[in-house]
């Protein structure tokens, strides 16, 4: 099982849900952090941590530049996308060879 290329019109699908369910991200956000929280511990335990160590290189407040911002951003969906992608290989590797 590989990772299923995600096309655009997946990527519309679900920003076109958001919208209808929610009152922007903040909110879709807020609806969705505890569900996903029970859902994926671990994932969710990752990007809390993410986020605390961004507050901690940017001073929990200061401005950072527009580019370490997005870095940052970049780097917690890679994080998890290498997350996500680990946890199919090691299934895939269960399967083909047992527990």
């Amino acid at each position: 099982m590989t990772i299923p290329l995600i096309k655009e019109e997946c990527i519309v699908a679900v920003l076109e849900k958001i919208v209808a369910d929610s009152d922007g991200a903040v909110d879709w956000t807020r609806k969705k952090a505890k569900p996903m929280a029970e859902e994926q511990p671990f994932l969710m335990q990752l990007i809390i941590q993410t986020i605390e160590r961004i507050h901690e290189i940017t001073g929990g407040g200061e401005s950072v530049s527009q580019e370490v911002a997005d870095m940052q951003a970049v780097h917690a969906a890679m994080l998890t996308y290498q997350c996500v992608k680990a946890t199919i290989e090691a299934q895939q590797l269960e399967q083909a060879y047992g527990e």
